[in-house]
Order: structure tokens, then sequence, then C-alpha cells
């Protein structure tokens, strides 16, 4: 059995939302730190509260262990004399390493023979290894955001007060940003003590508790939940359900208490949306619903305390609510006095991005493209006339001082605007739904003029970056472009709508005009590679193996919908023996294929088919090929596959009986123009030689 080792930075509030990663990479860096020295332990345990992270690892061995290491000296021939004796060169190496000369020998290595000795190193102590790297450890932890508070500049989250290091209950030795290391801790800044010893992890645990804190962060969880479900449950109201609101205030409290507040009924006039919004985002309140959905005068807040007794923090809370919403009813009152379209001129005043221009220019790329696409698929007048004027107004609400001081809801307040000047549904449902989905959690718009607009604005967006050449790299990605694409094709999916994505990304750019400085062609292959790499994602999220992906991805990421109904057929007739016909058919036209440098053009010549088997097989082409065409254009994909199924024997005749490299020229020309032709038919479906029929198991790309 190993010692414990205990580790806590103890820190001013570090920012929820930045908790999580930095627990993690803390946890993982000592971890590997312990590993890379031989002194691996048990899993590491890792918890947080808003003033501390904490890891803890159970049986690390106290030392390392001996270890025999060769040390390599000068090469032979400079260390050992034509006599067979050492030069003073090798004496020399031996006295450095502080060894009688009878230890040396002669080894071979990948660069020679060199004079060399074997030395017992003695494994260093634990304590000290963990001494040397802790103070590494500890600066490097990534946050998004850091400051400096001392003289020397060192960065961090947020200032450290104290370091608690402790080893099978002795201090591990160090010191960071004019913090040591030692063996106290510290409580509930309200509810506990300032500083207290600590032996081990379980009198450390033991004394938090003590002291006003709950560390475990899955425990402080469950007692939101709890009581939240009380409150639920005493006044039947039900609480949204809000798991990322959750997570931000586990780790903002260290001792949490959920309280029952109300705001005065004359707010519920102001739309939902905004009522919610201040409560989650700016006050980190849940919000309550009654039975029948609509939105409550009433919110719980979770606080820093053991109790609430008096009420009066409560009253607090109520009194700050209260004057957020002061502020949100005058905005929504003053801001309709001017209608959007009234507004739209003042969006030429604000910057959508510093080469391509304001807000107002923007939406008029993102109207001509989105009323493109309506006419792309077919859509009504009606439908153009309700993309163009939802497209004109979408980002109007950017003007509002509604949307300046809740950015969260610009999209959303401009569709509630629409609607409270009489829009027609579907133009203000499209300006209310068009910035979704902003993550994968998150609904697709459920109008089609909201699909249309959305699209139409990501690609501007998408469009716009790339062609400033801005690139998504490794986690890198700050103007969100990878989510765009996402969004693009979740919208493509989901709403089934065939669009050629290559055209709308053609018009998109030759909208930006001049605006555009990256190279052309280095744009197009950024884009190929982003869009790919998203539609992957989303066919392995889908279910679909890897290689099936594989076999459509080259169309697919074209018409994204069109290429998940290819993968539906192809998935059903996976399981049935006829697939490996097709898939053994296809792959040897292919391998005869890929050996020419230039498979003749045009269509084989019936009349210099010279074998049985080769006729039949052009017979076949000639039967079925008209109708494999004729299926995958009306998007039967499943007959096509049932069609292609029928051309496995007579291919597998073909090359049993036929030579196809024949002495003739000609002959041998014909035969692999009508490989070609059936190869370009099978290629039409999708590229069968991608499949690996050996492996069953299901996996993401």
């Amino acid at each position: 059995m190993g010692a414990e080792f205990l580790l806590e930075i103890g820190t001013e509030e570090i920012p929820a939302g930045m908790i999580r990663d930095a627990l993690d990479h803390l946890a993982d860096a000592v971890t590997q730190t312990l590993a890379r020295h031989g002194l691996a332990g048990g899993e590491a345990w890792r918890s947080a509260t808003p003033r501390r992270l904490v890891v803890r690892i159970a049986n690390v061995p106290e030392r390392q262990a001996d270890r025999d290491e060769e040390v390599v000296g000068p090469p032979a021939s400079a260390g050992v004399d034509a006599a067979g004796a050492w030069t003073r060169a090798a004496l020399g190496f031996a006295a450095k390493q502080g060894v009688a000369a009878a230890a040396l020998a002669v080894t071979e290595t990948p660069k020679g023979r060199y004079v060399a000795i074997r030395k017992r190193i003695a494994g260093r102590a634990a304590t000290d290894v963990l001494a040397d790297a802790l103070p590494g450890i500890i600066r490097g932890i990534p946050f998004p955001k850091t400051m400096y508070w001392r003289e020397d500049k060192f960065r961090f989250v947020r200032p450290i007060r104290s370091l608690l290091a402790l080893l099978g209950g002795v201090v591990v030795p160090f010191e960071v940003a004019g913090v040591a290391a030692g063996d106290h801790s510290f409580g509930h800044r309200f509810l506990g003590a300032a500083a207290f010893p600590v032996k081990d992890f379980a009198d450390y645990e033991r004394r938090l508790t003590e002291n006003g804190v709950i560390l475990d962060a899955g425990r402080r969880r469950e007692k939101i939940q709890t009581e939240i479900a009380r409150i639920e449950a005493e006044t039947g109201l039900r609480a949204a359900r809000d798991p990322e609101l959750l997570e931000q205030v586990v780790f903002l409290n260290e001792s949490p208490t959920v309280i029952l507040g109300a705001f005065e009924e004359r707010f519920l006039a102001i739309p939902a949306e905004v009522l919610v919004t201040v409560m989650r985002h700016h006050q980190k309140y849940f919000s309550l619903n009654r039975p029948n959905g609509s939105l409550a005068p009433r919110f719980l807040a979770v606080i820093n305390m053991d109790a609430d007794r008096e009420g009066l923090i409560r009253t607090g809370h109520e009194r700050v609510l209260k004057a957020r919403l002061v502020d949100a009813e005058f905005f929504w009152n003053n801001d309709r006095k001017l209608k959007l379209a009234e507004r739209a001129p003042s969006l030429e005043g604000i910057l959508f991005q510093e080469a391509l221009g304001s807000y107002g220019a923007k939406t008029h790329r993102v109207e001509a493209l989105a009323v493109w696409l309506a006419e792309h698929l077919g859509e009504s007048a009606a439908t153009r006339d309700a993309v163009a004027e939802a497209a004109a107004l979408c980002k109007v609400d950017l003007a509002t001082e509604m949307v300046k001081e809740l950015t969260e809801l610009q999209g959303v307040m401009g569709g509630l605007y629409a609607r409270a000047e009489g829009c027609p549904p579907e133009v203000w449902q499209a300006i209310y739904e068009h910035y979704r989905p902003e993550g994968m959690d998150d609904p697709i718009p459920a109008s089609l003029t909201g699909a249309i607009l959305s699209v139409a604005d990501k690609a501007d967006t998408v469009a716009g970056m790339l062609g400033l050449g801005f690139v998504p790299t490794g986690s890198k990605d700050p103007f969100g472009l990878r989510r765009m694409a996402t969004g693009i094709y979740r919208i493509l999916l989901e709403k089934d709508l065939d669009v050629d994505l290559a055209e709308v990304f053609l018009r998109a750019t030759a909208g930006l005009g001049e605006l555009a400085t990256a190279p052309a062609d280095e744009s197009a292959a950024v884009l190929q590679e982003l869009l790919e790499g998203r539609l992957r994602f989303l066919y392995g999220q889908a279910g679909f193996r890897y290689d099936e992906i594989n076999a459509v991805i080259a169309a697919a990421v074209r018409r994204p919908a069109d290429g998940r109904r290819r993968l539906e057929a192809l998935k059903a007739i996976r399981t049935v023996t006829a697939f490996a016909s097709i898939f053994t058919a296809g792959k040897r036209i292919r391998n005869i294929l890929d050996k020419q440098a230039a498979p003749p053009e045009g269509e084989p010549d019936a009349t210099l088919y010279a074998e049985a088997a080769e006729r039949r097989l052009g017979a076949t082409l000639g039967d079925l090929g008209p109708r494999v065409r004729a299926a995958i254009t009306d998007r039967r994909y499943a007959d096509a596959l049932a069609l292609i199924e029928q051309f496995a024997q007579p291919v597998d005749a073909f090359f049993d009986g036929v030579l196809v490299m024949h002495g003739d020229a000609a002959i041998r020309a014909n035969r692999l123009r009508l490989l070609r032709s059936i190869g370009e038919l099978f290629d039409s479906f999708c590229d069968f030689s991608r499949f690996v029929l050996e492996e069953t198991k299901s996996v993401n790309p």
C-alpha cells in the first residue's frame, strides 16, 4: 500500500464556467506526472468549489524503485588503445562517473561501439518529485481568462490564497505565487473557520463539513435537486429543467440552499422569454411554471448559506430582480414605439465585422441568398415574399434597447416585436428562430421560412469568414464556424430539404464580391474540409457506420438529405446476403479500372462482344442501366440497389470467363468501356469500394 496524496489550491472565487475543465486538467496532469516518474497510484478523485480545486490520489508509492542505467561515454575508438587498454579518455569518463576502471565496458549502440558503464540509480522520494513538478502543473492550468495580482506578474484565474499538499500526511514543500504549501485549509467564507489543520483526506472532508463546505460537487447537486423537488411539491409549480444552470449553481456555492422568491404579477405582461432570460442569465435563478405551462411570478434562487431563516436574503434577491424587471418593462414598452422597418436604417451604423461591413450590408446579402434559396426549393411566391420580409428585419432588434441590455435575446426579440406589430406568423417566427440551432441540444427552426433564413444567415457568415482567411484550427473556432456548419446540416437533414450546398456557398461567396480577400481555391478547400467533417459527425451520431459514410460522403457534402436517404437504403440491405455480391462486383470492376491510366471513353459496341459472358453482361447493362438511373433520379434507392444487385452474377461470370486485356486492341478497349460504364453506374449510387465487410461494429467516423 502506498501513501495518500491530497492537493488543494485555495483561491478567490473562480467563475463557475471555468472550474470543470481546470479541475480535469489539474487531476490529469498530476496523474500523468506520477505515472511518468514511476509513481502511479489509484484513480484521481477530484472536486471543486468556487474557492478551491481539489485532487486526491490513493496508493502513491512513497519513492521510485531503484534502477540500473547504462551511461555511455566516449567512442570505443577513442576509449581503447591498440593494445586493448583503456585510454585517458575512458579513465576520465570513469572518474567523472565515480566508478573504478573495472566497471568500464564496450557496448554496441545504434551509433556504433562506445565505452559505457552500468550504474545503480537510487529512486527519488515521491515528495521530492511532486515538490519539483507541482509549481509547473499549477502554472499550466489553462483558463480562458487570467489575471495577475503580484509584482512578478504571475497569472492565474484568481489570486491563490493557500496551498494544501500532503503525501502520507506530510507536507509536500513547494511554493507558487508567493504562497507556500502547508497542511492547513479554510472553511466557508461566512460559516466556517478562517483556517484549520488537516491530517488526511478523511479529516479534510470532515473538517470542511464542520466549517460549512460541502466538498463533493455531486452532493451539492443532489442537495439542490432535492430542495427544488420539495418546493415543487409544496407549491404545485414546476422549475425549468436546465442542466447548464444547475451546473453553474453547483459551482457557484459551497453550501447551497434553495429559496423561493416572488415578483409582481404585472411583470407577466412582459414576454416570458424576457423574464426567463433576466432570471436565468443575469440572476442565475430557476423560473417556475404553472401546471398549464405558463410562467408563474415566482423563482428559485440558490444561496451560498445554510438557511435564510428571517427571509432577508430572499427579500434582497426580490429587490434586485424587481430592478431588472422594471428596466425590461421600460425597454419592452419603449422599443415598440418605433417599428422594426423604421429602425432598419440604423443597422448601417452597427458593425458586423470590420472587413465585411455593417449589419445593414449583411442583411442585404442574407435577403438575396434567402430569396434565392426559397426559389431553389420551389417555394411559392407567398413564401418567397415572407422570407424576404423576415430577412430584411431579422437583424433590426440589434438596434433595440432590450437586445443591447439582454444580448442573449437577439433574434427572439425581433420576432416578438414583429409579432406585436402584427406581422404574419411565417414572418415573425422566421425572425424569432433564425439563429437556431445554436448548439447540438438546441432545436432547429420549426417554420420553413425560419429554416431558409437560418441557412442563408449562417452560410453568409461562414463564407464571409472563410473568405477573409479565418480558419477553425484545433480547439479554436472564435467565430463558431463549425457550429454554424453543423447547424446548416442539421436544418437540411431534419427538414429533409434537398438543397445543393455547393451552389448555396457559391452564391454566398459571390455576394461578398471584393470583400473576400483569401484565395478562392484555398477558401473552397477549407470549406470542403469543414463541411465534410461536420457531416461525418452528424451521420455518425445518427448511427451510420464509418465505411457507409465513406461510400456516400463525396456527393452527400453537397446534398446531405439525399446522402442520408442513400445511407438508409445501404443500411437496410447491409445485412442481406446480396450486399456482399454488390460489394464484390463493384470492387472487381474498380480494381481493373484503377490499373488503367485512362480507360477508353464512349459506350461499348455490342458487335465487338466475342464471348457469351460479355454479351450477357452487356445485355444486363442495356436492360438494367436505364432502370437504375431512373430509380436514382426518383430517389427510389432501395429499388436502385435491388437492380444493382442483379449485376453481381453477370460480373462474376465475366471475370471468370473473359480475358479483359485481350490481344486485340479493339476488343480490349471495348471490354474496358463496358466495365467503365458499369462502374460509373455503380458510382452514381455510391463508392462501393469504400465498404469494409469484415467489420460489423458501428463506429462513429
